[in-house]
């Protein structure tokens, strides 16, 4: 538990020289001895469980990370479950767009068990045409998502390289 607690505090020192990235170090080390001590074997019983549990200590610990001063985050966090408007100016709609939730629908349904019994349909097919559309349909797919993924990025504000910021 101490190595695993180091190591993740170092992690967090790697990516930010602000206290947020030694705490979203540390949230990730606090949750992998959580799985560590037992709560593993109840994710594996429960893999829809898994996923939701996954979903949420990301979110969860991508607030530490984007946000660089504490009190501000502190201040989302609170907000996250602020389901009226609030006179604070830091609303979890302030922060989430349409983009966004569109990529986020996208990564839900990919991270989902549908997605492996989509890849399991393709081997029902026995007709070679309809293989081999198959193989171009997945190879179009993956590019468009390629493409839209670095017009995103190159579309976007400033966002210089994460490592510049020190």
């Amino acid at each position: 538990i101490r190595n695993i607690l180091i190591v993740w505090a170092l992690t967090g020192l790697w990516h930010g020289a602000t206290w947020n990235f030694v705490l979203w170090g540390l949230f990730h080390g606090l949750f992998l001895i959580i799985e560590r001590l037992g709560f593993e074997k109840t994710l594996n019983k429960a893999p829809f469980l898994g996923h939701i549990y996954t979903l949420l200590v990301v979110v969860f610990a991508w607030v530490l990370f984007r946000i660089p001063e504490l009190d501000v985050a502190m201040r989302f966090y609170k907000s996250m479950f602020q389901f009226q408007p609030t006179n604070s100016g830091l609303r979890f709609s302030d922060w989430i767009d349409l983009e966004y939730l569109v990529i986020f629908g996208i990564a839900l349904i990919l991270s989902m068990p549908i997605r492996t019994k989509i890849v399991a349909l393709k081997s029902t097919i026995k007709s070679p045409i309809i293989l081999e559309v198959w193989d171009y349909a997945t190879s179009l797919f993956y590019l468009t998502l390629l493409f839209l993924s670095a017009m995103s990025i190159a579309s976007s504000t400033y966002n210089p390289f994460i490592y510049f910021r020190f």
